[in-house]
């Protein structure tokens, strides 16, 4: 047995026990330095935008616009127009016939100073034939007025007119621009 210990000696049992004291500090420190690998569920929110189409059938009317053409007859004569005027027939006279050569109407006057115009229109009454007093002056209208002969001129009955339908003049036929 001395030779199995000689094997053995002292010295080797030295660097076999610091080896066996290394490898168990090396074991030791692994083991406890080591990470451990631990699953841990996880549970995730994802939001997502979603789009709802919704098909709704919705009546039509259909609408059709149709153009007819509609044929008129008018009476060729065109008639007549009475004129009280208190204006002279040199004023007059040419306004007169520019509206007839326009207007295809045959225009008959009486050319008087206005009052005395104004006063026969009064004393003709509900007989009297004029359609239209042409007066130089407010006084023959004012007259005429008074004594509730003249029928209301509603301007906004022209074409073109620029007034209201409540704002009424006895201004008669004349263009805007003559009656300011």
């Amino acid at each position: 047995m001395n030779r199995e210990l000689r094997v053995f000696n002292s010295r080797m049992l030295m660097v076999m026990g610091i080896m066996l004291v290394a490898a168990l500090v090396v074991t030791f420190t692994a083991s406890s330095c080591g990470s451990e690998v631990v699953e841990v569920p996880v549970d995730r929110i994802v939001e997502k935008e979603v789009v709802k189409v919704v098909e709704k059938e919705v009546p039509v009317t259909k609408e059709v616009i149709k153009e007819v053409e509609v044929t008129v007859e008018v009476d060729k004569d065109p008639g007549e127009l009475v004129l009280y005027s208190g204006r002279k027939e040199s004023l007059v006279g040419a306004i007169v016939e520019q509206f007839e050569d326009a207007t295809g109407i045959d225009v008959k006057v009486k050319y008087d100073k206005p009052f005395p115009v104004a006063a026969m229109i009064l004393e003709e009454g509900n007989n009297s034939p004029a359609d239209i007093f042409f007066a130089q002056d407010p006084g023959g209208l004012g007259f005429l007025s008074a004594a509730g002969r003249l029928d209301d001129f509603q301007r906004y009955n022209r074409p073109g007119s620029r007034r209201g339908p409540n704002q009424r003049s006895n201004m008669g036929g004349l263009p805007e621009e003559l009656e300011h």
